[in-house]
């Protein structure tokens, strides 16, 4: 007989919590009864106990016993549950019942790649799309008002409370980057869901146009010599607004065959495409690209409209939304987006059409954009003023120096329970695979030691 959905859910909702007191969390009048462990001779076997789950296919993923795509029967609005359902995706790498078990929250589309994490710790993986991407869609909903953190987490919630009776291992949420803010929210709404928490490189906003990574960008990342370079490049670029390099670079992408029939980049979307253009070489390479990726302060124009090209490519070709659109919804909604107006650079741009208020509508349809006057960070600010401060819950943030979002990294944590270590060679990755040249022994020596301790 199949176990029963919602008493699955209930099996991990207890009104208080041994890791940290959360008012967010479901009131429950009565303490459920928890199920007993059930034992199973395969994964396939506990999958087909489980009501909700229904498996798509099988796959073969390297040395793991078992591995299968599935789809698990979610509420569209976990607070009402007559409001419907969606099929959300979920991928289990398996390679036993006693095993250690990483919960990838993915923050985008599915990943059935196991996580570095996991294969270090010769984890199973449960791999979740985030509701709303990929084929984990969300019908009906035109005003977006179940894409919330608190939604996700609830979904996170939904499977690994459906699964956990069979798992006798740790559980290890982790993710990097938007799947690392996924994690900490998912820890924040349900501290007792799994044992660890890894974060890699997870920013955590503040304002719906932060400047903190930014800012960390133009005085933290590169060496000294490749910061300066980047700054000068800068200013060069920006130098005499609309009348400046702005309108060759113009000139230039009108010549080319490709953009012939395209509508220009404003100066707004240009300048913002300048510092992206740097911000992505410092959060995705190796300081041995730094060179050969970024021109010479002196080098000619044509060089820079080559390097610009990239970062402009998104307006040139209307295609900024993609695939990834509810990332942007999100962003207005409550995460919050990076600004490029630091201290530094309203020096630069001072006297140019420059609007940060463009740069928060980017990509968003123009039904969509009041919703930046919803925007509420209070899930951030929690998290960053009442729970990590005093939770019990062991939680590693992870960051690489050079990666501009460490600079949206939590600081002045005395909380011996939440751990921070960074990278001094990585990038906006896990970077756990000895003999990359973003691997750093010492850090994830830091990293094992965590998990192997909880």
């Amino acid at each position: 007989m199949k176990i029963n959905f919602w008493s699955a859910i209930l099996f991990c909702c207890l009104t208080i919590t041994s890791c940290s007191f959360n008012d967010d969390l479901p009131i429950i009048p009565d303490t459920p009864i928890q199920p007993e462990p059930k034992n199973y001779a395969t994964l396939k076997e506990a999958l087909q106990d489980i009501e909700a789950f229904e498996i798509v296919n099988e796959r073969q993923s390297g040395n793991y016993a078992e591995s299968y795509l599935l789809t698990f029967r979610q509420p569209v609005d976990h607070a009402n549950p007559q409001a419907g359902t969606f099929q959300q995706r979920v991928w289990i790498a398996f390679v036993g019942f006693d095993a250690p078990t990483v919960v990838h929250t993915c923050g985008y589309f599915i990943d059935m790649s196991a996580p570095e994490l996991a294969l270090k710790m010769n984890a199973n993986v449960i791999a979740v799309e985030y509701r709303y991407f990929g084929e984990s869609v969300v019908e009906n909903d035109p005003q977006w008002n179940y894409l919330t953190l608190r939604q996700a987490a609830d979904d996170l919630h939904a499977i690994v409370s459906a699964l956990k009776p069979s798992l006798k291992g740790k559980i290890v949420s982790s993710g990097v980057s938007k799947n690392g803010e996924t994690a900490l929210q998912y820890r924040y709404f349900y501290p007792d869901d799994v044992d660890g928490t890894v974060a890699f490189c997870a920013p955590i906003l503040t304002s719906v146009a932060d400047p903190r990574p930014m800012s960390y960008l133009l005085r933290e990342s590169g060496s000294p010599e490749a910061n300066a370079n980047m700054k000068a490049l800068i200013y060069r670029m920006l130098k005499d607004g609309e009348n400046g390099l702005y309108k060759k670079c113009m000139d230039y992408l009108k010549a080319q065959e490709d953009y012939q029939d395209a509508v220009m980049p404003s100066f707004t979307q240009y300048a913002y495409a300048v510092f992206m253009g740097f911000f992505n070489v410092f959060q995705n390479l190796t300081a041995k690209y730094w060179t050969t990726e970024i021109p010479a302060a002196d080098a000619p124009d044509e060089e820079l409209f080559q390097f610009l090209e990239g970062p402009l490519s998104g307006f040139l070709e209307n295609v900024m939304a993609m695939n990834i659109y509810p990332y942007y919804i999100q962003q207005v909604k409550e995460l919050g987006r990076e600004s490029i107006l630091t201290e530094e650079s309203k020096a630069w741009l001072e006297g140019t059409s420059f609007s940060a208020e463009s740069v928060i509508h980017f990509a968003l349809e123009e039904a969509d954009k009041p919703l930046v006057d919803t925007y509420d960070n209070t899930v951030c600010m929690k998290m960053l003023e009442e729970f990590l401060p005093t939770t019990k819950c062991p939680i590693m943030f992870v960051y690489s120096k050079n990666d501009p979002w460490t600079g949206a990294r939590p600081e002045g944590l005395s909380n011996p329970n939440v751990r921070m270590v960074i990278n001094p060679v990585g990038i906006h990755a896990e970077c756990m695979t000895e003999g990359q040249d973003n691997y750093d022994e010492a850090t994830t020596k830091a990293i094992m030691e965590f998990v192997n301790q909880l």
